[in-house]
């Protein structure tokens, strides 16, 4: 895990090159979020 010095900005996090995982920005952490998996996505589309 990388120590920042200040909080990234939701500008700082839109600039960003694309990345290949979900994430939040998280009171100015960028947090790794799981995929949603087959069940959870099938409950989320009925609803």
């Amino acid at each position: 895990m990388t120590i920042r010095e200040r909080q990234m900005t939701a500008e700082e996090l839109l600039r960003m090159p694309s990345i290949e995982f979900r994430c939040e920005l998280v009171k100015g952490e960028l947090i790794k979020m799981p995929f949603a998996e087959a069940e959870e996505g099938f409950v989320a589309g009925n609803i």
